[in-house]
């Protein structure tokens, strides 16, 4: 979008806006420069859209990108099984609210885990000649989809992912294994994501989606 003065132009990504001069050398430095500021505010607006779970019986929730249904029942054996687009959870007491959702996020967590190890074995190979096989670490993030620590090799990856196609958590850790190459959202970054994994940016508008 422009406004009225034509030196200027008017960046835009989910009401996120930037200001910039219209020389190409300058947005590109720019837009280099507060790229990850972006993407961070980005993922971080993204998230705030995304209703957290109330851990009712009946309620909608996502498994992989795919509309589920939780169901809550009574069990002397806590546990969570899931079947044909069903999330049962079994706990002591349905009305303890807080022990249901401690045993979805375990449960959550125990998923993201192991597919995203599952992944990693796979994708590893290309970049072992950068870092050895890193640490991996689950947790609830609020401005990013996942992270690498260089420092100490670990990929840190948002539990949320598991509400997603599963292409985006391939996406995610492709993203940030590449981070061993270049450690920035350069062009030549976006080349290498680009080289493993073609169609990435379809992914990433997913996860920039309701």
């Amino acid at each position: 979008m422009f406004i009225a003065d034509h030196r200027n132009q008017v960046v835009t990504e989910n009401d996120l806006a930037v200001v910039v001069e219209l020389r190409a050398d300058y947005i590109d430095r720019f837009v280099a420069s507060k790229a990850e500021f972006i993407m961070k505010a980005i993922v971080k607006m993204q998230l705030k859209q995304n209703k957290p779970l109330s851990y009712n019986d009946g309620e909608k929730c996502k498994v992989w990108g795919n509309p589920c249904q939780l169901k809550i029942i009574e069990d002397s054996r806590e546990r969570v099984e899931y079947t044909d687009f069903v999330v049962t959870i079994f706990v002591k007491n349905i009305e303890d609210k807080a022990k249901v959702e401690k045993l979805y996020l375990k449960w959550q967590r125990e998923q993201v885990e192991k597919l995203a190890q599952d992944i990693s074995k796979r994708v590893y190979p290309i970049y072992k000649k950068f870092t050895t096989f890193p640490n991996m670490k689950i947790r609830l993030m609020k401005s990013l989809w996942g992270s690498c620590n260089r420092r100490t090799n670990t990929i840190t990856l948002n539990l949320r992912l598991f509400e997603y196609n599963t292409k985006c958590l391939l996406y995610v850790l492709i993203h940030e294994y590449t981070h061993y190459i270049h450690p920035n959202h350069s062009k030549e970054f976006h080349k290498a994501v680009g080289s493993v994994m073609p169609d990435w940016k379809e992914y990433d508008n997913m996860l920039k989606q309701k």
